[in-house]
Protein backbone atom coordinates (compact mmCIF):
# COMPACT_ATOMS: atom_id res chain seq x y z
CA UNK A 1 0.00 0.00 0.00
CA UNK A 2 1.07 3.62 -0.72
CA UNK A 3 0.27 6.04 1.53
CA UNK A 4 -3.61 5.37 2.91
CA UNK A 5 -5.35 5.76 0.07
CA UNK A 6 -2.96 4.07 -3.24
CA UNK A 7 -2.17 0.38 -3.37
CA UNK A 8 -0.64 -2.16 -6.14
CA UNK A 9 -3.62 -5.13 -6.73
CA UNK A 10 -2.96 -8.18 -8.91
CA UNK A 11 -5.71 -6.88 -11.79
CA UNK A 12 -6.61 -10.43 -13.03
CA UNK A 13 -7.88 -10.93 -9.00
CA UNK A 14 -10.41 -8.01 -8.99
CA UNK A 15 -14.02 -8.11 -10.12
CA UNK A 16 -14.39 -5.81 -12.58
CA UNK A 17 -17.07 -3.08 -12.54
CA UNK A 18 -18.32 -0.28 -14.11
CA UNK A 19 -16.69 1.97 -11.59
CA UNK A 20 -13.16 0.15 -11.92
CA UNK A 21 -12.72 -0.70 -15.16
CA UNK A 22 -10.54 1.72 -16.74
CA UNK A 23 -7.84 1.56 -13.09
CA UNK A 24 -8.42 -2.36 -13.70
CA UNK A 25 -7.42 -2.43 -17.30
CA UNK A 26 -4.51 0.07 -16.92
CA UNK A 27 -3.31 -2.39 -14.14
CA UNK A 28 -3.58 -5.09 -16.26
CA UNK A 29 -1.37 -3.83 -18.80
CA UNK A 30 1.35 -2.68 -16.56
CA UNK A 31 1.58 -5.72 -15.30
CA UNK A 32 2.01 -7.54 -18.17
CA UNK A 33 4.48 -4.84 -18.86
CA UNK A 34 6.44 -5.84 -15.48
CA UNK A 35 5.81 -9.67 -16.53
CA UNK A 36 7.88 -9.04 -20.26
CA UNK A 37 10.31 -7.21 -18.68
CA UNK A 38 10.94 -10.12 -15.81
CA UNK A 39 10.99 -12.72 -18.37
CA UNK A 40 13.41 -10.58 -20.93
CA UNK A 41 15.41 -7.92 -18.50
CA UNK A 42 18.30 -7.34 -20.62
CA UNK A 43 16.82 -7.04 -24.37
CA UNK A 44 12.59 -7.17 -23.77
CA UNK A 45 10.32 -9.04 -25.72
CA UNK A 46 11.52 -6.62 -29.07
CA UNK A 47 10.90 -3.53 -30.17
CA UNK A 48 7.00 -2.82 -31.62
CA UNK A 49 6.87 -6.26 -30.11
CA UNK A 50 3.68 -5.48 -27.23
CA UNK A 51 0.96 -6.51 -28.38
CA UNK A 52 2.10 -9.56 -30.33
CA UNK A 53 4.15 -10.95 -26.68
CA UNK A 54 1.09 -9.48 -24.67
CA UNK A 55 -1.07 -12.94 -25.11
CA UNK A 56 1.72 -14.42 -23.58
CA UNK A 57 1.80 -12.12 -20.90
CA UNK A 58 -1.72 -11.32 -20.30
CA UNK A 59 -3.10 -10.39 -16.68
CA UNK A 60 -6.34 -12.60 -16.10
CA UNK A 61 -9.08 -12.47 -18.72
CA UNK A 62 -7.19 -9.09 -19.76
CA UNK A 63 -6.50 -10.66 -23.34
CA UNK A 64 -7.18 -8.02 -25.41
CA UNK A 65 -3.79 -5.71 -25.60
CA UNK A 66 -4.40 -1.86 -25.88
CA UNK A 67 -0.51 -1.63 -27.57
CA UNK A 68 0.75 -0.17 -25.19
CA UNK A 69 1.30 -0.44 -21.19
CA UNK A 70 0.52 2.77 -19.76
CA UNK A 71 3.40 3.66 -18.77
CA UNK A 72 5.97 4.45 -20.98
CA UNK A 73 9.38 3.36 -18.76
CA UNK A 74 7.50 0.24 -18.56
CA UNK A 75 7.22 -0.04 -22.35
CA UNK A 76 10.34 0.42 -23.72
CA UNK A 77 11.63 -1.79 -20.71
CA UNK A 78 9.32 -4.65 -21.54
CA UNK A 79 9.96 -4.06 -25.29
CA UNK A 80 13.68 -3.30 -25.47
CA UNK A 81 14.92 -4.67 -22.02
CA UNK A 82 16.90 -2.36 -19.39
CA UNK A 83 19.31 -1.34 -22.46
CA UNK A 84 16.67 0.06 -23.93
CA UNK A 85 15.32 1.86 -21.04
CA UNK A 86 18.77 3.02 -20.37
CA UNK A 87 19.19 4.46 -23.83
CA UNK A 88 15.72 6.30 -23.73
CA UNK A 89 16.79 7.76 -20.17
CA UNK A 90 20.38 8.84 -21.29
CA UNK A 91 18.21 10.57 -24.25
CA UNK A 92 15.93 12.18 -21.90
CA UNK A 93 18.41 12.94 -20.28
CA UNK A 94 20.45 14.86 -22.70
CA UNK A 95 17.59 16.66 -23.31
CA UNK A 96 17.07 18.07 -20.05
CA UNK A 97 20.67 19.11 -19.90
CA UNK A 98 20.52 20.94 -23.56
CA UNK A 99 17.46 22.61 -22.04
CA UNK A 100 19.31 23.86 -19.55
CA UNK A 101 22.00 25.11 -21.34
CA UNK A 102 19.68 26.99 -23.66
CA UNK A 103 18.09 28.49 -20.83
CA UNK A 104 21.57 29.93 -19.72
CA UNK A 105 23.14 31.03 -22.48
CA UNK A 106 20.44 31.81 -25.51
CA UNK A 107 20.28 36.28 -25.01
CA UNK A 108 17.14 37.66 -26.37
CA UNK A 109 13.44 37.76 -25.24
CA UNK A 110 12.37 35.16 -27.82
CA UNK A 111 15.32 32.89 -27.59
CA UNK A 112 14.60 32.52 -23.66
CA UNK A 113 11.28 32.21 -24.12
CA UNK A 114 11.58 28.77 -26.88
CA UNK A 115 14.15 27.79 -24.32
CA UNK A 116 11.60 27.82 -21.10
CA UNK A 117 8.79 26.29 -23.78
CA UNK A 118 11.17 24.01 -25.15
CA UNK A 119 11.73 22.53 -21.49
CA UNK A 120 8.28 22.89 -20.40
CA UNK A 121 7.59 20.51 -23.13
CA UNK A 122 10.08 17.65 -22.77
CA UNK A 123 9.02 18.15 -18.85
CA UNK A 124 5.74 17.23 -19.33
CA UNK A 125 6.31 14.41 -21.87
CA UNK A 126 8.55 13.17 -19.24
CA UNK A 127 5.83 13.58 -16.37
CA UNK A 128 2.74 12.31 -18.46
CA UNK A 129 4.77 9.18 -19.72
CA UNK A 130 4.55 7.99 -16.19
CA UNK A 131 0.95 7.35 -16.89
CA UNK A 132 0.53 6.98 -20.98
CA UNK A 133 2.52 5.97 -24.23
CA UNK A 134 2.47 9.59 -25.69
CA UNK A 135 4.82 7.92 -28.45
CA UNK A 136 1.84 6.33 -29.94
CA UNK A 137 0.31 9.43 -30.95
CA UNK A 138 3.09 10.84 -33.08
CA UNK A 139 4.43 12.75 -30.70
CA UNK A 140 7.51 11.71 -31.75
CA UNK A 141 7.33 14.31 -34.36
CA UNK A 142 6.51 17.30 -32.45
CA UNK A 143 9.44 16.10 -29.65
CA UNK A 144 11.67 15.90 -33.10
CA UNK A 145 10.59 19.74 -33.63
CA UNK A 146 11.31 20.65 -30.07
CA UNK A 147 14.97 18.85 -29.95
CA UNK A 148 15.45 21.20 -33.43
CA UNK A 149 14.42 24.28 -31.87
CA UNK A 150 17.10 23.49 -28.93
CA UNK A 151 19.65 22.92 -31.29
CA UNK A 152 18.72 25.34 -33.82
CA UNK A 153 19.93 28.53 -31.72
CA UNK A 154 23.47 26.96 -31.51
CA UNK A 155 23.90 26.79 -35.05
CA UNK A 156 23.22 30.85 -35.47
CA UNK A 157 26.44 33.33 -36.08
Amino acid sequence: EIGGSLSVFDAGAVEVTAENFAVVERMAHLQAGARMLQARPLTGVGAGNFSVAYPDFAVGTWYASRGHAHNYYLHIAAEAGLIGLAAYLALLGSLVLQGINALRTWNGTLPQCIAVGCCGIIAAVAAHNLFENLHVLNMGIQLAGVWAALHAERLEP
